[in-house]
């Protein structure tokens, strides 16, 4: 569900890191979040839910607890993100692999993204994680904090509920701000 928009949507805004001839990590995004929210809801997510309940997925006591929790976070407001699209419409998903951290690969990646982004006009960029490390990685590349929430379904499982930030960045095009 994370990667399947896109890879198969909008795969010339992916790109990967490679180290002698393995993926270390990757970057993938979109220019525009709102069309991305559009096909998850109207085709990735009813193909998963079907998928899931032929699968019988539902069945399994652990899975049907975890959706229950996901849900009642959802009521709660806890997924609940205000609106940044209008000035930062892109988004981006990154992952490193973890003997690659700390070597700039992330930032290398980002820099390539937000080139990419400008070249094609792209005003701001945002996303969102639940990770500290993430969050300061994404400051420490010139990203801001817009919007920060709390996630709670996943205490049951580590004992904590998880901040949740939404950070963006202004993209320069031809020379502005």
């Amino acid at each position: 569900m994370l990667t399947n928009y896109f890879t198969d949507h909008e795969p010339a805004s992916c790109f990967v890191a490679v180290y002698t001839d393995k993926v270390i990590g990757y970057i993938l995004g979109t220019l525009d979040v709102e069309k991305k929210k559009r096909i998850l809801w109207r085709k990735i997510i009813p193909a998963l839910l079907i998928k899931a309940l032929r699968k019988k997925l539902f069945l399994n006591r652990g899975n049907f607890k975890f959706f229950l929790r996901i849900s009642r976070s959802f009521v709660k407001g806890e997924f609940f993100i205000p609106k940044f699209s209008d000035q930062y419409p892109a988004t981006l998903h990154v992952n490193i692999y973890k003997e690659f951290r700390g070597r700039k690969v992330g930032a290398r990646l980002v820099e390539h993204y937000m080139k990419f982004l400008s070249s094609k006009g792209c005003k701001g960029v945002h996303l969102g994680t639940m990770s500290e490390s993430a969050k300061n990685f994404f400051i420490s590349q010139g990203f801001s904090i817009l919007y920060k929430n709390v996630r709670s379904y996943l205490k049951p499982y580590t004992g904590k509920s998880y901040p949740y930030y939404i950070l963006g960045k202004k993209i320069k095009n031809n020379g502005e701000d």
